[in-house]
């Protein structure tokens, strides 16, 4: 949440799209980057994103 990229609302390219799904998809993305290198903890701070990891968490559960 406080990388440039994902809390800059105005003055971005329009085809970053909205900054609230933006940050989301930004925390989401670099948890399971995380997970899928071996990270064993991740903090997460919106509650969309919980939810997102853990969905892609099981996903990796069922292809291992």
């Amino acid at each position: 949440w406080k990388t440039k990229e994902s809390k800059v609302g105005e003055g971005v390219p329009e085809s970053w799209g909205d900054w609230k799904e933006r940050a989301i998809n930004w925390e989401t993305l670099t948890a399971v980057a995380l997970i899928e290198t071996g990270a064993t903890i991740v903090v997460l701070r919106h509650p969309e994103s919980v939810k997102r990891v853990h969905s892609a968490i099981e996903e990796l559960m069922v292809a291992a």
